[in-house]
């Protein structure tokens, strides 16, 4: 190829994870590149058409395609730098010294995190490492890694630095890039059992890290952009807020239907936040505000929605939910009430919208008896969205304490669970947002706002 840089793209998730050593050679070169970040939907589309089923994925000159990173990182390491992958043989040699005791550490490292992730890798049966048992085994292989497997591997790496600013002589290499994203992943605090502290007891690691982050081009990397803050206020969110349609409490004949402050707290929530809102119901129209809850809800920002006309027009002039199209919205917000337990978990229009929203990487969000909604989302491979995942939702206590449980077809709380969901109780009528993921729920009225600002942190 000569001197001639060809045009390049690198494919990869929006994390750093194996890709992020190549991009940081690339970056240290001043190499342009495209960066192309996909979602976990694009991926099940472009999964089948790949070489080994596998990313990262590296288009050359828009035809060359490569799917193995180390190869991958050998390749770009050269296209401009003589020192990154070196021309010396020795210093090769000392690089590939390093890489492969990079790489044993790693492949040390794969039991622990993998039983937490795929334990059927391992002979267990799916689903194990939500088990009590499966829980204590991840515990037990990552603590063990930290505390007795790890530590050697430091000492040994400390021994490259002894005498250089880097791990194979005093330039930066890939041997550097391929240990330094995997190290700092080890104390981000991302993974469970793995404390942030884990490299304190090693002085010259710890010096090392800090010498590659303060690399102009490293920093510059790094650094927050500006420009898609920008792009950010250009476009502002928008968020689906999904009303009952129903108006009859079960089979006692009273009024209901969604409850005024999980609406109005939200509301004012997402139009401070600039965000573009539109409502929709099951059935579209016309979505009944629970009477009751006017007078149970005295506080400014309840009486301040549903004092205002156009406020209050935007609930009665609803479209349905089969309407709605999934690329139209950032966010789907399923607000509560009990009218909400005898049509949101029906809708299949519903379900489906909520499952393509979250695909092409949206927000789920649902609050009290929102999460009836849920029941029946499943993700484009087909699992239940809520299965393995911490929520929350009007819980068999308060349903108690409202004197509801005799009334409701089933509560939130035992429909959860049984779909194999991680509940949290934050105690009754106490404020308790769960975020997993873009699963994002509420527990009850209180919840709602707190809810809504997780949301709008999250987007922005």
């Amino acid at each position: 190829m000569g001197n001639t840089i060809p045009t390049l793209k690198l494919t990869y998730f929006d994390i750093k994870g194996v890709a992020e050593k190549i991009r940081l050679a690339l970056v240290l070169q001043g190499i342009e590149f495209e960066d192309d970040r996909i979602s976990s939907a694009q991926w099940q589309d472009m999964k089948p058409k790949t070489k080994y089923g596998q990313l990262p994925m590296l288009t050359i000159s828009g035809k060359e395609t490569v799917y193995q990173s180390d190869a991958m990182l050998r390749f770009v390491a050269r296209l401009k730098s003589t020192t990154l992958y070196p021309v010396d043989l020795r210093k090769q040699l000392q690089v590939e010294e390093v890489l492969g005791l990079c790489a044993d550490m790693v492949k040390a490292w794969y039991p622990a995190f993998y039983m937490g992730m795929k334990p059927t890798n391992f002979g267990h049966a799916e689903g194990f490492e939500k088990t009590p048992e499966g829980q204590e085994l991840v515990k037990k292989l990552r603590s063990e890694f930290v505390l007795e497997v790890l530590p050697k591997f430091l000492g040994w790496f400390s021994d490259y630095l002894s005498n250089h600013d880097f791990l194979a002589g005093n330039a930066i290499t890939i041997a550097d890039l391929s240990l330094f994203t995997t190290l700092v992943h080890y104390q981000s605090g991302v993974i469970d059992h793995v404390p942030t502290t884990c490299l304190d007891a090693y002085p010259k690691i710890v010096q090392w890290i800090a010498r590659i982050n303060a690399l102009p081009r490293i920093a510059g990397w790094y650094a927050p952009k500006k420009e898609k803050k920008e792009e950010k206020k250009q476009a502002p969110k928008s968020v689906l807020m999904v009303l009952t349609s129903n108006d009859v409490l079960g089979e006692t004949g009273e009024q209901t239907g969604w409850y005024l402050p999980e609406v109005a707290h939200p509301h004012q929530v997402f139009t401070e936040a600039g965000f573009k809102l539109t409502y929709a119901s099951i059935k579209g129209g016309v979505a009944p505000l629970d009477i009751g809850s006017i007078e149970a809800s005295p506080d400014e920002s309840s009486q301040k929605f549903y004092k205002d006309e156009a406020c209050m027009q935007l609930t009665k002039t609803t479209i349905s939910i089969d309407e709605a199209k999934a690329a139209d919205y950032d966010c789907i917000f399923y607000a509560g009430g009990f009218g909400t337990m005898w049509d949101f978990p029906e809708s299949k229009g519903s379900a489906r919208l909520a499952g393509e929203i979250y695909d092409k990487g949206g927000v789920v969000a649902a609050v009290c008896h929102g999460p009836s909604a849920l029941i029946n989302v499943k993700t484009q491979d087909g699992t239940l969205l809520v299965k393995g995942k911490k929520v929350t939702a009007f819980t068999n206590a308060e349903e108690d304490a409202a004197k509801k449980r005799d009334v409701v077809p089933w509560t939130c709380e035992d429909k959860l669970k049984e779909l194999g969901a991680e509940f949290v109780d934050g105690g009754v009528f106490q404020e308790s947002v769960q975020v997993s993921e873009r699963l994002m729920t509420g527990q009850n009225p209180p919840s709602a706002e707190p809810l809504a600002k997780a949301i709008v942190k999250f987007l922005s």
